[in-house]
């Protein structure tokens, strides 16, 4: 009898402490015996410095992880494909260019409620928003993506087109555009009015 292939979580970011990593890792321990998953780290890491050692450590030590270190673009999109969701663990983050490729790939995300995520992720509907300070937080919200399948298909169905329509690059030209032209019709006014 063949077992399932286990379901792959890709990891995008340097090895670094704000990206969390480490306490990932440690979260999704107690998974790791109960649902079939491989965690895949994909970014650069700096040899002989603490945080990084450490994250090696750990990879070394559990069978489901591995670190693919730097990818290029085309390397990257084949592994956003391969993905069953992408988690992104990071203490912060303004704008995260993998939420919004994962957005526009499909994938399922799960990111921090930190920062500037919250306004590209809205929990449940189109994403899982976490707490990176809390592995119980990190371990619920994988365990959701990895064991409720309609949820994992409903919500980068959503992602899909939020990204389409609100964060496509002629979209936020359109609104900077729009920015632009009332600031000059305020400074229009203002020059009449004086």
């Amino acid at each position: 009898m063949l077992r399932p292939r286990p379901s792959t979580i890709l990891v995008v970011g340097h090895v670094q402490p704000w990206k969390n990593q480490n306490a990932f890792i440690d979260a999704l321990t107690p998974l790791a015996g109960n649902i079939p998953f491989e965690v895949r780290f994909l970014g650069g890491a700096a040899t002989g410095v603490p945080f990084c050692d450490e994250f090696c450590a750990r990879v070394e030590a559990r069978e489901w992880c591995s670190y693919g270190g730097m990818f290029g673009r085309p390397e990257l999109r084949e592994e956003f494909r391969k993905a069953s969701l992408i988690v992104l663990p990071s203490l912060e983050d303004n704008c995260p260019m993998v939420v919004l490729e994962a957005m526009a790939s499909g994938v399922p995300v799960i990111a921090p409620n930190a920062g500037g995520v919250p306004d590209l992720i809205r929990d449940g509907e189109n994403g899982l928003l976490i707490d990176p300070t809390s592995a119980e937080s990190m371990r619920n919200a994988v365990s959701r993506m990895l064991s409720e399948p309609e949820l994992a298909a409903r919500l980068p169905t959503q992602a899909y087109r939020d990204e389409a329509t609100l964060n496509y690059p002629r979209v936020i030209a359109e609104k900077h555009m729009e920015v632009y032209e009332e600031v000059i019709r305020a400074k229009k006014r203002r020059k009449l009015e004086s």
